[in-house]
Protein backbone atom coordinates (compact mmCIF):
# COMPACT_ATOMS: atom_id res chain seq x y z
CA UNK A 1 0.00 0.00 0.00
CA UNK A 2 1.00 3.56 -0.27
CA UNK A 3 2.80 5.81 2.13
CA UNK A 4 0.69 7.20 4.63
CA UNK A 5 2.49 11.00 2.68
CA UNK A 6 1.59 10.25 -0.60
CA UNK A 7 -1.62 12.29 -1.64
CA UNK A 8 -3.42 10.13 -5.14
CA UNK A 9 -5.44 12.02 -7.34
CA UNK A 10 -8.58 9.93 -6.97
CA UNK A 11 -11.73 10.29 -8.54
CA UNK A 12 -10.36 12.46 -11.19
CA UNK A 13 -12.72 13.87 -13.96
CA UNK A 14 -12.55 10.22 -16.61
CA UNK A 15 -12.80 13.03 -19.28
CA UNK A 16 -10.03 13.02 -21.53
CA UNK A 17 -7.93 10.46 -19.96
CA UNK A 18 -6.74 6.96 -20.70
CA UNK A 19 -9.17 4.27 -21.98
CA UNK A 20 -6.23 1.98 -21.87
CA UNK A 21 -2.95 1.55 -20.79
CA UNK A 22 0.43 -0.93 -22.03
CA UNK A 23 2.29 -1.52 -18.93
CA UNK A 24 5.23 -3.00 -20.66
CA UNK A 25 7.00 -5.54 -20.39
CA UNK A 26 10.13 -3.90 -21.26
CA UNK A 27 11.98 -4.93 -24.38
CA UNK A 28 9.04 -7.05 -25.54
CA UNK A 29 7.77 -5.01 -28.72
CA UNK A 30 6.22 -1.64 -26.69
CA UNK A 31 7.46 0.72 -29.32
CA UNK A 32 5.99 -1.34 -32.26
CA UNK A 33 2.74 -1.68 -31.02
CA UNK A 34 3.06 2.17 -30.18
CA UNK A 35 3.79 2.40 -33.66
CA UNK A 36 1.02 0.71 -34.95
CA UNK A 37 -1.78 1.47 -32.62
CA UNK A 38 -0.73 5.61 -33.15
CA UNK A 39 -2.18 4.77 -36.90
CA UNK A 40 -5.82 3.48 -36.34
CA UNK A 41 -8.07 6.02 -37.02
CA UNK A 42 -9.67 5.48 -33.63
CA UNK A 43 -7.34 5.26 -31.25
CA UNK A 44 -5.23 8.24 -29.77
CA UNK A 45 -1.68 7.26 -28.13
CA UNK A 46 0.40 10.10 -26.19
CA UNK A 47 2.63 11.74 -29.04
CA UNK A 48 5.11 10.62 -26.11
CA UNK A 49 5.48 7.01 -25.86
CA UNK A 50 6.67 6.86 -22.11
CA UNK A 51 4.79 8.77 -20.25
CA UNK A 52 5.53 7.20 -16.75
CA UNK A 53 3.26 9.09 -15.04
CA UNK A 54 2.20 6.78 -12.18
CA UNK A 55 5.69 6.30 -11.04
CA UNK A 56 6.40 8.18 -8.23
CA UNK A 57 9.92 8.77 -9.28
CA UNK A 58 9.13 9.52 -12.76
CA UNK A 59 6.16 12.01 -13.57
CA UNK A 60 3.35 11.91 -10.93
CA UNK A 61 4.41 15.01 -9.71
CA UNK A 62 3.41 17.02 -12.71
CA UNK A 63 -0.36 15.98 -11.62
CA UNK A 64 -3.35 15.27 -13.54
CA UNK A 65 -3.61 18.43 -15.51
CA UNK A 66 -0.53 17.90 -17.44
CA UNK A 67 -1.37 14.03 -17.79
CA UNK A 68 -4.87 15.27 -19.44
CA UNK A 69 -3.21 17.43 -22.04
CA UNK A 70 -0.91 14.36 -23.37
CA UNK A 71 -4.51 13.08 -24.57
CA UNK A 72 -7.00 14.36 -27.74
CA UNK A 73 -10.28 14.05 -25.70
CA UNK A 74 -12.25 13.48 -29.03
CA UNK A 75 -10.85 10.11 -29.62
CA UNK A 76 -13.55 7.49 -28.14
CA UNK A 77 -9.95 5.10 -27.31
CA UNK A 78 -7.19 7.21 -25.43
CA UNK A 79 -3.83 4.90 -23.90
CA UNK A 80 -0.06 5.70 -22.97
CA UNK A 81 2.71 2.69 -23.19
CA UNK A 82 4.70 3.39 -20.40
CA UNK A 83 7.03 -0.37 -19.37
CA UNK A 84 7.70 1.76 -15.92
CA UNK A 85 4.40 0.41 -14.94
CA UNK A 86 5.35 -3.29 -14.66
CA UNK A 87 8.93 -2.81 -12.89
CA UNK A 88 7.95 -3.85 -9.60
CA UNK A 89 10.19 -3.47 -6.85
CA UNK A 90 11.99 -0.79 -8.70
CA UNK A 91 8.63 0.88 -8.69
CA UNK A 92 6.39 1.05 -6.03
CA UNK A 93 2.72 1.40 -5.71
CA UNK A 94 1.70 1.85 -9.56
CA UNK A 95 -1.24 -0.30 -10.00
CA UNK A 96 -2.95 1.29 -6.88
CA UNK A 97 -2.05 5.26 -8.64
CA UNK A 98 -3.59 3.73 -12.10
CA UNK A 99 -6.83 2.38 -10.13
CA UNK A 100 -7.37 5.84 -7.98
CA UNK A 101 -7.09 7.78 -11.20
CA UNK A 102 -8.26 5.79 -14.17
CA UNK A 103 -10.52 3.23 -12.54
CA UNK A 104 -11.47 0.18 -14.73
CA UNK A 105 -8.92 1.07 -17.17
CA UNK A 106 -8.14 -2.10 -20.13
CA UNK A 107 -4.36 -3.17 -19.37
CA UNK A 108 -2.46 -4.48 -22.35
CA UNK A 109 0.44 -6.63 -21.35
CA UNK A 110 3.01 -7.56 -23.87
CA UNK A 111 5.56 -10.38 -22.67
CA UNK A 112 8.19 -12.55 -24.32
CA UNK A 113 10.50 -15.66 -23.20
CA UNK A 114 11.92 -14.34 -20.15
CA UNK A 115 15.59 -15.28 -20.63
CA UNK A 116 15.49 -13.63 -23.97
CA UNK A 117 13.75 -10.42 -22.88
CA UNK A 118 16.91 -10.31 -20.04
CA UNK A 119 19.43 -10.23 -22.39
CA UNK A 120 17.53 -7.85 -24.31
CA UNK A 121 16.85 -5.66 -21.81
CA UNK A 122 21.30 -5.54 -20.29
CA UNK A 123 21.86 -4.99 -24.28
CA UNK A 124 19.86 -1.78 -23.98
CA UNK A 125 21.21 -1.01 -20.93
CA UNK A 126 24.92 -1.47 -22.16
CA UNK A 127 24.07 0.54 -25.68
CA UNK A 128 22.80 3.37 -23.09
CA UNK A 129 25.91 3.56 -21.09
CA UNK A 130 23.52 2.71 -18.11
CA UNK A 131 25.39 -0.64 -17.76
CA UNK A 132 28.80 -1.14 -17.14
CA UNK A 133 29.16 -4.66 -15.50
CA UNK A 134 30.15 -7.41 -17.58
CA UNK A 135 27.14 -9.76 -18.19
CA UNK A 136 28.13 -12.57 -15.30
CA UNK A 137 29.04 -10.19 -12.89
CA UNK A 138 25.31 -8.20 -14.02
CA UNK A 139 23.25 -11.16 -13.38
CA UNK A 140 25.34 -12.18 -10.40
CA UNK A 141 22.73 -12.35 -7.53
CA UNK A 142 19.78 -13.73 -9.59
CA UNK A 143 17.19 -13.37 -6.55
CA UNK A 144 17.64 -9.70 -6.48
CA UNK A 145 18.11 -8.07 -9.92
CA UNK A 146 15.80 -5.69 -11.97
CA UNK A 147 16.71 -7.76 -15.17
CA UNK A 148 15.29 -10.92 -13.65
CA UNK A 149 11.68 -8.87 -11.86
CA UNK A 150 11.37 -7.43 -14.93
CA UNK A 151 10.63 -10.91 -16.56
CA UNK A 152 8.75 -12.50 -13.59
CA UNK A 153 5.52 -11.41 -15.62
CA UNK A 154 3.21 -13.48 -12.97
CA UNK A 155 4.60 -11.48 -10.11
CA UNK A 156 4.38 -8.17 -11.89
CA UNK A 157 0.52 -9.32 -13.05
CA UNK A 158 -0.35 -9.86 -9.36
CA UNK A 159 0.46 -6.46 -8.49
CA UNK A 160 -2.71 -5.31 -10.24
CA UNK A 161 -4.56 -8.13 -10.07
CA UNK A 162 -4.98 -6.75 -6.02
CA UNK A 163 -7.14 -3.62 -8.28
CA UNK A 164 -8.00 -5.02 -11.30
CA UNK A 165 -10.06 -8.06 -12.40
CA UNK A 166 -8.16 -10.11 -14.65
CA UNK A 167 -11.08 -9.60 -17.40
CA UNK A 168 -9.59 -6.14 -17.73
CA UNK A 169 -6.31 -7.41 -18.87
CA UNK A 170 -5.10 -8.99 -22.87
CA UNK A 171 -1.82 -10.37 -22.35
CA UNK A 172 -0.28 -10.69 -25.56
CA UNK A 173 3.35 -12.37 -26.79
CA UNK A 174 6.24 -10.63 -28.74
CA UNK A 175 6.49 -13.87 -30.63
CA UNK A 176 3.10 -13.76 -31.43
CA UNK A 177 3.71 -9.94 -33.06
CA UNK A 178 6.26 -10.66 -34.86
CA UNK A 179 4.89 -14.11 -36.65
CA UNK A 180 1.52 -13.23 -36.48
CA UNK A 181 1.28 -9.58 -36.69
CA UNK A 182 -2.18 -9.37 -38.19
CA UNK A 183 -3.95 -11.58 -36.13
CA UNK A 184 -2.60 -10.17 -32.88
CA UNK A 185 -3.19 -6.55 -33.56
CA UNK A 186 -6.60 -7.74 -34.31
CA UNK A 187 -7.09 -9.01 -31.01
CA UNK A 188 -5.64 -5.58 -29.68
CA UNK A 189 -8.41 -3.93 -32.33
CA UNK A 190 -10.90 -6.34 -30.46
CA UNK A 191 -10.35 -6.02 -26.97
CA UNK A 192 -10.44 -2.19 -27.18
CA UNK A 193 -13.56 -2.06 -29.35
CA UNK A 194 -12.44 -0.32 -32.36
CA UNK A 195 -12.01 -1.53 -35.89
CA UNK A 196 -10.57 -4.64 -36.26
CA UNK A 197 -9.34 -4.18 -40.04
CA UNK A 198 -8.61 -0.78 -40.57
CA UNK A 199 -7.45 0.40 -43.79
CA UNK A 200 -3.86 2.66 -44.20
CA UNK A 201 -2.21 0.92 -41.19
CA UNK A 202 1.55 0.17 -42.19
CA UNK A 203 2.75 -2.70 -39.98
CA UNK A 204 5.87 -3.82 -41.80
CA UNK A 205 8.18 -2.33 -39.35
CA UNK A 206 10.04 -3.72 -36.43
CA UNK A 207 11.49 -1.24 -34.22
CA UNK A 208 14.01 -0.81 -31.65
CA UNK A 209 15.16 -4.53 -32.55
CA UNK A 210 18.07 -5.79 -29.77
CA UNK A 211 20.03 -7.02 -32.21
CA UNK A 212 20.16 -3.66 -33.81
CA UNK A 213 21.98 -1.83 -30.23
CA UNK A 214 24.87 0.33 -30.58
CA UNK A 215 27.14 2.14 -28.63
CA UNK A 216 27.84 5.01 -29.60
CA UNK A 217 31.13 6.76 -29.99
CA UNK A 218 31.67 10.25 -31.31
CA UNK A 219 30.13 11.96 -32.93
CA UNK A 220 27.60 10.19 -32.60
CA UNK A 221 27.33 10.31 -29.00
CA UNK A 222 26.61 14.52 -29.69
CA UNK A 223 24.42 13.48 -32.59
CA UNK A 224 22.01 11.11 -30.39
CA UNK A 225 22.18 13.58 -27.38
CA UNK A 226 20.52 16.75 -29.76
CA UNK A 227 18.70 14.48 -30.94
CA UNK A 228 17.10 13.32 -27.72
CA UNK A 229 16.84 16.91 -26.20
CA UNK A 230 14.32 17.88 -29.41
CA UNK A 231 10.98 18.41 -29.76
CA UNK A 232 10.84 15.63 -32.22
CA UNK A 233 12.33 12.59 -29.69
CA UNK A 234 9.16 13.48 -28.01
CA UNK A 235 6.36 14.24 -30.63
CA UNK A 236 7.64 11.78 -33.47
CA UNK A 237 9.54 9.13 -31.56
CA UNK A 238 9.59 6.78 -34.60
CA UNK A 239 10.77 9.43 -36.90
CA UNK A 240 13.56 10.24 -34.46
CA UNK A 241 14.68 6.63 -34.44
CA UNK A 242 15.09 6.69 -37.95
CA UNK A 243 17.39 9.38 -37.89
CA UNK A 244 19.17 8.15 -35.18
CA UNK A 245 19.55 5.08 -37.59
CA UNK A 246 20.82 7.49 -40.25
CA UNK A 247 23.36 9.52 -38.63
CA UNK A 248 24.32 7.92 -35.68
CA UNK A 249 25.12 4.29 -37.06
CA UNK A 250 27.67 4.47 -39.13
CA UNK A 251 30.27 6.35 -35.93
CA UNK A 252 28.87 3.31 -33.36
CA UNK A 253 29.79 0.19 -32.09
CA UNK A 254 27.58 -3.16 -32.06
CA UNK A 255 26.47 -4.08 -28.70
CA UNK A 256 27.64 -8.36 -28.70
CA UNK A 257 24.54 -10.43 -27.47
CA UNK A 258 26.00 -12.18 -24.48
CA UNK A 259 25.02 -16.16 -23.59
CA UNK A 260 24.34 -17.09 -20.40
CA UNK A 261 26.57 -20.20 -19.10
CA UNK A 262 25.25 -23.49 -17.89
CA UNK A 263 25.47 -22.16 -14.41
CA UNK A 264 23.30 -19.33 -15.12
CA UNK A 265 20.99 -20.73 -17.17
CA UNK A 266 20.19 -23.29 -14.58
CA UNK A 267 19.67 -20.34 -11.75
CA UNK A 268 17.11 -18.56 -14.29
CA UNK A 269 15.48 -21.67 -14.81
CA UNK A 270 14.82 -22.02 -11.43
CA UNK A 271 12.97 -19.09 -11.24
CA UNK A 272 11.68 -18.23 -14.40
CA UNK A 273 9.70 -22.00 -15.13
CA UNK A 274 7.30 -21.42 -11.99
CA UNK A 275 6.68 -17.54 -12.93
CA UNK A 276 5.67 -18.91 -16.20
CA UNK A 277 3.53 -21.64 -15.30
CA UNK A 278 1.82 -19.54 -12.77
CA UNK A 279 1.29 -16.80 -15.44
CA UNK A 280 -0.17 -19.62 -17.56
CA UNK A 281 -2.93 -20.32 -14.55
CA UNK A 282 -3.64 -16.22 -14.36
CA UNK A 283 -4.53 -16.29 -18.11
CA UNK A 284 -5.26 -19.50 -18.95
CA UNK A 285 -2.73 -19.24 -21.67
CA UNK A 286 -0.19 -21.18 -22.68
CA UNK A 287 3.87 -20.39 -23.26
CA UNK A 288 5.38 -23.67 -23.63
CA UNK A 289 6.83 -22.72 -27.01
CA UNK A 290 9.24 -20.17 -25.51
CA UNK A 291 12.31 -21.82 -24.82
CA UNK A 292 12.80 -21.07 -21.83
CA UNK A 293 10.12 -24.03 -21.10
CA UNK A 294 11.82 -26.34 -23.31
CA UNK A 295 14.89 -28.21 -21.01
CA UNK A 296 17.71 -27.70 -22.70
CA UNK A 297 16.65 -25.64 -25.77
CA UNK A 298 16.86 -22.03 -25.68
CA UNK A 299 18.09 -20.15 -28.36
CA UNK A 300 21.18 -17.91 -28.31
CA UNK A 301 21.21 -14.39 -30.18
Amino acid sequence: MSSENEKFESNADPRGLPTFLVIGAMKCGTTSLHHYLSQHPEIFVSAQKELHYFVAERNWKKGITWYRQQFDPSFQQRGEISPSYAFFPRYQNVPERIHQVLGDVKIIYIVRDPIDRLISHYVHDIAARQQTLPFPEALANVRDNDYVWCSCYSVQLERYLQYFPIERFLVITQEALLKDRTVTLQNVYRFLGVTETPKGIKTQSELHRSRDKRRYKMPAQLIEQFISKTRLKKAYPNAAWHLERLLCYPYAQRVPQPVPDEDLMIRLNQIFRPDIMKLEALTGLSFEDWPTMKTGSHKTF
